[in-house]
């Protein structure tokens, strides 16, 4: 059992295999304007739904897949196969900042007291 890939039947391969065909067609190619814009366009959320990828987990009574969870996990790690590394809603550390943050690395920030290298 150990190494065994819990996701290795032919139902989950399918599926991984059509996240994986919408991801690097439709979200890869726009994911620096994603970025940009620091969000998806939501016209991506209706491609989602129309795939039942939004209710993954749903019953189909509901609109969902009734699925279990390790399909939820396949779609999950499909998506963050994306090229969307870069946040941009955070915005640059100044440089003074950047030089406080490097001068308390090895202490504590509100006493001033050295940490051991153990407890980093």
């Amino acid at each position: 059992m150990a190494g065994e890939d819990i996701y290795g039947s032919s139902e989950h391969q399918a599926f991984r295999a059509a996240v994986r065909k919408l991801v690097q067609t439709e979200l890869v190619p726009r994911a620096r304007e994603f970025d940009e814009m620091g969000r998806p366009d939501k016209a991506i959320f209706r491609r989602l739904g129309e795939m039942g990828l939004l209710g993954i987990r749903y019953e189909p009574k509901y609109g969902g897949q009734g699925l279990d969870y390790s399909y939820h996990a396949v779609f999950l790690e499909e998506l963050a196969l994306c090229d969307n590394a870069r946040p941009t809603w955070r915005r640059p550390r100044s440089r003074a900042s950047a030089a406080r943050r490097s001068r308390s690395s090895t202490s504590c920030p509100r006493s001033g007291a050295s940490r051991s290298p153990r407890s980093r």
